[in-house]
């Protein structure tokens, strides 16, 4: 070591006390975040463990409170199912021996505040309480006494859960029991552990609180399970515990760690100063040569022999960690450069790829439609203006029998005009959503009759026969006949164009999942594999070519999904496995009834 290096370090603190109060402050550093660390981790998990035992706690407590209930109000439905209490009812004379007792008895179920008993009209016959209580009126009577059953309503005013039930004999109400529970006392016989407080949420405008609450709490609310009794009523129990006896665990380890790490710490000391003493020179000298041979630096601070030490190497290590993370943060500029382009350009790819796929769809579609209207439009148009030539040319003026058939040709093409354009119409009222259905209840054979007497005719033009199996005589759906109508002329005319000559197309109906379902089946080919993504779009047909044996403008089976759906039902298709394909559609049924008069 130089004379001047010796100089230098004569001027400075000792390295080993240096030492020693470097590594004593990062041992308590360490100690001090170890038992921060713990602290919060044990407060994190007690705080889990709390929440998850609280869950519990407050899920047991409501179904306890739910069994309670339950119990009162299957003893309240033996009550009245009682052989005592039907004849006590419809004997007056029974009434006053019986009933007082029976009530007694009665009321004296834990949770239980009053019982009425009252007769077929609503008015009281007897009672536990000296006077008719405040909450028993005919409107809480009522709706029990109407269906037949009982009913349970709960009285924010009087902190209480009314259970109504009827008195039955020949399967006519007689009367009934009324029982009033005080759900608050119901609550404080189950709410009763020590150190926890609760509060009782029954809808938005009734609460209670059981138990004292501190101010700084864990708490945990909970509902009861779907099927529970208490599910009607908006039911929420919250369940809390004071802070300082849920982190009392954490405390108690808090203090032994404290305990430990004070003696560890004395040791770790001890230990310091004397690795710090035997390392004080090697370091002097270490230090004196790097000072000597590099360059002279100047004080950083610390006053001691680590800084220069720490300056004569920082100097020469900071220049290339500089140059190192200047270098690696260009690269990763540069690769999430490329990876956002690549990106990029793989969307947009994509993007053009659907939009081209989906702009010859609807080339094509345009292209079809197109055909389809004009070869529609000008067939019926020739046929008219063709007769309607010859009527007005005088060429049949001494033939009325073949004029007369020439002006029905004119009248039925003129017929299938109006349908193309009410088709169009009707489609152009469904894609903007202002169909609009004048619903009725309708009985399904009565519609199923209608329409196959209308359909025959054209059945017979293809030499095809329409049959209904049956099925569907009390069965009727509130719909709007008129547009169902439509839905089946749609499908069965379908059916009609695609079955073979002397073929038979079947229409039955039935129930299928509370649904009213009918199918029409064909003897066809059935529908290609290739068609079934497209059968119900707009224009499609699986014959898309001009040259198509079965006319039509593909819009029938898209208004039919249509009509359908706005009726809240459901239409599909399938092949059968015997030949032909089933066309089917779904709308809610409406119990119903046909009376001869309705025939």
């Amino acid at each position: 070591m130089s004379e001047s290096s010796a100089n230098s370090f004569s001027h400075t603190k000792s390295i080993s006390n240096r030492f020693i109060i470097t590594i004593s402050w990062m041992m308590i550093s360490f100690f001090v975040l170890l038992v921060v660390g713990t602290v919060l981790l044990g407060v994190s998990r007690i705080s889990v463990e709390v929440e998850q035992q609280l869950e519990r706690e407050t899920d047991d407590l409501l179904v306890q409170v739910d069994r309670r209930i339950a119990y009162i109000l299957e003893s309240t439905q033996a009550f009245s199912s009682s052989s005592l209490a039907i004849n006590s009812l419809i004997d007056a004379s029974g009434r006053s021996g019986y009933f007082p007792q029976a009530i007694k008895e009665l009321s004296a179920l834990a949770g239980i505040k009053s019982v009425v008993a009252f007769d077929f009209s609503g008015k009281p016959i007897a009672t536990s309480e000296k006077v008719t209580p405040q909450w028993f009126e005919v409107s809480v009577i009522n709706k029990a006494l109407a269906v037949g059953d009982y009913t349970i309503d709960f009285f924010s005013a009087h902190d209480s859960l009314v259970i109504v039930a009827p008195i039955e004999y020949l399967e006519t109400q007689q009367g009934g029991i009324a029982v009033e529970v005080n759900i608050v006392t119901v609550f404080e016989n189950i709410l009763n552990e020590v150190d926890h407080s609760y509060i009782v949420t029954i809808g938005q405008h009734w609460s209670s609180s059981f138990g004292s609450r501190a101010d700084d709490v864990l708490s945990i609310s909970r509902e009861p399970k779907e099927n529970a009794l208490l599910n009607q009523f908006s039911v929420q129990l919250e369940t809390a515990i004071p802070v300082h006896i849920a982190r009392e665990p954490v405390i108690s380890s808090l203090k032994e760690m404290l305990m430990l790490g004070g003696i560890g710490m004395i040791l770790l000391i001890m230990v310091a100063r004397r690795a710090g003493n035997q390392l004080a020179d090697p370091i002097r000298q270490l230090a004196g040569r790097i000072h000597d041979g590099v360059h002279p630096c100047g004080p950083v601070g610390t006053q001691d022999e680590l800084e220069i030490l720490a300056e004569s190497f920082d100097k020469k290590t900071q220049g290339l960690l500089e140059v190192n993370s200047q270098l690696e943060q260009r690269v990763e500029e540069r690769t999430s450069q490329l990876l956002r382009q690549t990106n990029e350009l793989a969307r947009a790819h994509k993007t053009l790829e659907v939009a081209h796929v989906e702009l010859q769809d609807l080339d094509k579609m345009k292209d079809e439609f197109i055909s389809t209207v004009s070869h529609e439009l000008r067939t019926p148009l020739t046929a008219i203006f063709g007769a309607l030539s010859l009527v007005t040319n005088g060429v049949l003026d001494d033939d009325a029998e073949k004029r007369q058939a020439l002006l029905m040709t004119a009248l039925s093409n003129g017929e299938r005009l109006k349908l193309l354009i009410n088709d169009l119409l009707d489609m152009q009222k469904i894609s903007s959503g202002n169909m609009e259905l004048e619903m009725s209840t309708v009985a399904v054979n009565t519609i199923i009759d209608t329409v196959i007497e209308r359909q025959e005719g054209y059945g017979r033009q293809f030499g095809v026969s329409i049959a209904h199996t049956g099925g569907g005589d009390d069965l009727a759906m509130v719909a709007d006949e008129h547009r169902i109508q439509q839905v089946f002329d749609n499908l069965i005319s379908n059916a009609i164009k695609f079955s073979p000559k002397n073929g038979l197309v079947v229409i039955s109906a039935g129930v299928s999942q509370g649904d009213i379902k009918i199918e029409i089946r064909d003897h066809g080919k059935g529908v290609p594999d290739e068609f079934s993504s497209k059968i119900f779009t707009r224009f499609s047909q699986a014959d898309g070519t001009s040259q198509r044996v079965v006319a039509g403008t593909g819009l029938g089976l898209n208004i039919c999904k249509g009509i359908v759906e706005a009726h809240g039902g459901s239409i599909g298709y399938e092949n059968s496995q015997e030949g032909g394909a089933i066309f089917w559609f779904k709308i809610p049924m409406t119990t119903y009834t046909v009376e001869p008069e309705d025939v």
